[in-house]
């Protein structure tokens, strides 16, 4: 969603066992958008981990 509202599109998802990639269509229109656009990543990822690893819902809704 946070990718739509910079004005991109997602082309494709791959997945790996340790991670992924996701391409983008086109360019971010600023450096601010690429960092709100990473930190939504990590902060997502970091709360699959903590689902994954059975932490406490409160962290991974928190993380969300």
């Amino acid at each position: 969603m946070l990718v739509r509202h910079n004005g991109l599109t997602v082309q494709a998802i791959t997945l790996w066992m340790l991670g992924g990639v996701t391409e983008l269509e086109g360019e971010s229109p600023d450096a601010g958008a690429d960092l709100r656009i990473a930190l939504a990543r990590a902060f997502l990822g970091a709360a699959a981990a903590v689902s994954h690893a059975g932490g406490p819902a409160v962290v991974t809704a928190a993380l969300m």
